[in-house]
């Protein structure tokens, strides 16, 4: 329930940590749902800093990019608000600046997405958690190397055999031998 910010500098710090000790030449980052948030956020703050030459690949899965408009609501009606809900919401700093720092050059990035909507609860377009409007934000589109969407809803997109295949691929593609 902490600040996105807060978890995205302390991943930055933490893989820096490794890669300082253990002095690792390749890094792959997947990331599924507020993962995703968290990891562009550090790979943000390492593309800052100029030392994320280890950054090999970035795939992201079932991403709220647009934020959640539900913690806006938390944020504004909840007697106590979590922390977390004020950075998901569609309007925070953290979500409208994520993408004002480009990723490092040449990371491939990979956007997976879901949109089986299994609820009978809302009618617009989502995974059942995550509305694909948020997930399809332009600007994530615009830096993934590939954007590929499953029939799958938000937990059970982790499951799908092809899903799998293409983190795969991509590990394969993008490592050294």
């Amino acid at each position: 329930g902490v600040r996105l910010s807060w978890v995205a500098r302390g991943m930055y710090q933490f893989v820096d940590y490794l890669n300082r000790v253990h002095d690792f030449d390749e890094l792959h980052v997947v990331a599924h749902s507020m993962g995703g948030l968290v990891s562009r956020g550090s790979i943000n703050i390492c593309a800052q800093n100029r030392n994320c030459d280890y950054l090999t690949s970035y795939t992201t899965i079932s991403t709220p990019w647009n934020g959640v408009a539900s913690a806006k609501n938390g944020v504004k009606w909840a007697p106590t608000a979590v922390p977390v809900w004020h950075d998901l919401d569609p309007d925070s700093d953290y979500v409208t600046t994520l993408f004002d720092t480009d990723l490092p050059e040449g990371l491939p990035f990979n956007l997976l997405f879901g949109f089986r909507n299994d609820s009978a609860f809302g009618s617009e377009s989502s995974d059942g958690v995550i509305k694909l409007k948020s997930q399809l934000r332009h600007s994530a589109q615009v830096d993934a190397e590939t954007v590929l969407g499953f029939d799958e809803g938000h937990v059970s997109i982790l499951q799908n055999d092809a899903v799998i295949e293409k983190v795969l691929a991509t590990l394969d593609r993008h490592s050294s031998p």
